[in-house]
């Protein structure tokens, strides 16, 4: 908390009653430290006044606030050419991911995300729309429930094993799909490893529980899946067909399986909400795929799921 302008007139008052900095903080219930270097930084003429402290202070802030941040020296060049360069690909990295991976490889040079956002916002707003952040406004959820056909044999997620919810071994996915237009039955099905983030995607011709089935039953014998964990969508009927074992998310309750929740928000960045998945073809899917694959994290120590979930040493 900022030192006031009472305290400045009592902090004079006290100091020329030649109250030692120690007292004068107990009686203002500062820290000593923070009495001391209010006098330093406002002293005025080597005289303590408090109007001229309270000014001094104020125009300090206010040119703070209006300087040119730190980016534009002349050694933070390489910076802003990796930003906008990161910004201005195909699939933008976000200012949080820049900042992790460029602190990686420049300890020396380490700056903040919200650092970045307030550089664009503020000093670069030409960058502003090339975040790749995008937000779309909550539907009201209708009246009444929908019917729903029962899928045989489920296991809900609260018998899953406390170690899945943990991280604390490979092999535990979690799956779900993202439609497209509405009429259209082409959508994506997509699984992702929970400890990795390791994202696997790919187009389906429509919704029958027997192609999902098959899909998922490739990746698991391409990855050795230990347990998949899925919503109530009627796609993953035959869930007993993928060869491991399957956990339901509790009816309405997507946030149960939250990281596959958050992967298909990335990839509405390649295909938005009301879009057609005719004019998305798979080499573009998967290319999709593996620059998510390819870009670092913060929960994985600005790793990328790639290295992490194929033990990718530095």
């Amino acid at each position: 908390m900022q030192i006031q302008k009472t305290e400045r007139k009592e902090i004079w008052y006290l100091k020329k009653k030649g109250y030692s900095l120690r007292a004068i903080a107990s009686m203002l219930q500062r820290s000593p430290s923070t009495i001391s270097r209010e006098i330093s930084r406002n002293t005025v003429c080597g005289e303590y006044i408090p109007h001229k402290a309270q000014m001094k202070s104020y125009q300090r802030r206010y040119w703070v606030q209006k300087e040119l941040p730190r980016i534009w020296n002349r050694e933070w060049k390489p910076f802003r050419e990796f930003m906008e360069k990161k910004l201005s690909q195909e699939h933008p990295w976000s200012p949080e991911q820049i900042c992790g991976s460029w602190s990686l490889s420049h300890p020396d040079q380490t700056i903040s995300h919200s650092t970045l956002y307030r550089f664009i916002h503020r000093w670069e707003f030409r960058l502003h729309k090339k975040l790749p952040h995008q937000r779309y406004k909550w539907k009201r959820r209708k009246n009444g429930t929908p019917k729903r056909v029962m899928i045989p044999n489920r296991v809900w997620i609260d018998d899953r094993p406390k170690s899945v919810d943990a991280r604390e071994t490979m092999g535990h996915w979690e799956g779900d799909t993202l439609g497209s237009k509405k009429g259209e039955p082409e959508n994506v099905l997509g699984v992702i490893e929970r400890k990795s983030r390791f994202l696997r995607a790919d187009i389906m011709p429509n919704r029958k529980p027997h192609l999902a089935a098959k899909k998922m039953r490739q990746w698991h014998k391409k990855h050795n899946f230990s347990s998949i964990t899925l919503d109530n969508g009627i796609e993953f009927k035959h869930h007993e067909k993928i060869g491991c074992d399957t956990y339901f998310c509790h009816p309405y309750s997507s946030w149960e399986k939250g990281q596959v929740e958050y992967a298909m928000r990335l990839l509405r960045r390649l295909i938005p909400k009301k879009s057609s998945l005719q004019y998305v073809s798979r080499y573009q899917l998967h290319k999709f795929v593996n620059t998510l694959n390819h870009t670092p994290r913060k929960c994985l120590n600005f790793k990328t799921p790639h290295e992490v979930f194929y033990n990718i040493h530095d």
